[in-house]
């Protein structure tokens, strides 16, 4: 802790404090995202394949279920009404 109020000054932390406020804790954001989106890919995949392989004229119903949203970390944050406007 001493060396990061030895590097920065007390309005940079704040700046990064409000930062954090609005759009949440500064971590592997990206990697989240990342892996999030590769998430919501598969979920996809498995679905296609489960319309193309599993279902026919006796059984006309997909065995695998809709996909999901998988919420991302700046969603998590988010008021609720600010995410009820996006839909």
């Amino acid at each position: 802790m001493r060396e990061v109020l030895a590097r920065h000054t007390s309005r940079e932390l704040a700046e990064w404090q409000a930062y954090e406020r609005f759009a949440g804790p500064v971590d592997l954001a990206y990697d989240r995202e990342a892996l999030a989106g590769i998430h919501e890919q598969l979920q996809y995949l498995n679905r296609l394949l489960g319309a193309a392989h599993f279902t026919d004229k006796k059984n006309p119903n997909n065995p695998v279920p809709e996909p999901e949203h998988y919420p991302r970390p700046n969603e998590l944050y988010r008021p609720s009404s600010e995410t009820e406007d996006d839909n």
